[in-house]
């Protein structure tokens, strides 16, 4: 936690304890609201593939409860913190990539690039509707999230966190007919889980 920032910014603090007590008390659940794990940990099956853009403590969380799972990191040095953990589990349904940004992490994304970054180009890897379950919480996030569309079924599950980089779960850029089947937030962030319609 950056003292700074909360006391400049005291709305945020209780809920940063809280979620920090939460985080202590749950070691091995993802770094989403705590109401998106749990509509992941009752909705996700042993019959689904899925891919998550940014990878942590979700990772192996996630590979346990799917068939399997891509999972892209553009960062060396904590994709090789979190291939460890990987291999330590020992669990063999996750395949982890690591592709660099095409542009300093700092630079703002642009709303559409005339070429798409590596970190998104994997996308052309899988037919359309071969992913039940799509997690955007990396880098790139508009442009991951128009690219992923087409590359869920209907029925699977969309999930989004960070939900206020738009500013709210109305203006995250998906498709307007899709339900969203959960809206979180733990006074810090915001998480949405969308159901695909086609």
């Amino acid at each position: 936690m950056n003292p700074l920032f909360y006391f400049k910014n005291p709305r945020f603090f209780f809920p940063r304890i809280k979620y920090f007590i939460w985080e202590k008390m749950n070691p091995d659940k993802p770094w989403l609201c705590k109401e998106a794990v749990e509509f992941c940990d009752k909705n996700l099956r042993n019959d689904m593939k899925g891919i998550e853009f940014g990878s942590g403590r979700s990772t192996i969380w996630f590979a346990k409860k799917l068939s399997s799972l891509v999972s892209i990191e553009h960062d060396p040095h904590w994709h090789s913190l979190i291939d460890q953990k990987i291999k330590i589990s020992k669990i063999s349904n996750i395949d982890y990539k690591l592709i660099p940004l095409n542009h300093p992490e700092s630079e703002g994304e642009k709303n559409q690039y005339q070429k798409d970054p590596d970190y998104l180009s994997i996308l052309k890897d899988f037919v359309d509707e071969y992913f039940d379950f799509i997690v955007i919480d990396g880098h790139y996030r508009t442009n991951a999230i128009r690219l992923s569309i087409s590359k869920i079924k209907r029925g699977g599950f969309f999930l989004v966190d960070d939900v206020n980089f738009w500013g709210d779960f109305k203006d995250v850029p998906v498709p307007k007919n899709w339900k969203i089947v959960s809206q979180s937030t733990n006074g810090i962030k915001k998480t949405g889980i969308w159901k695909v319609t086609k």
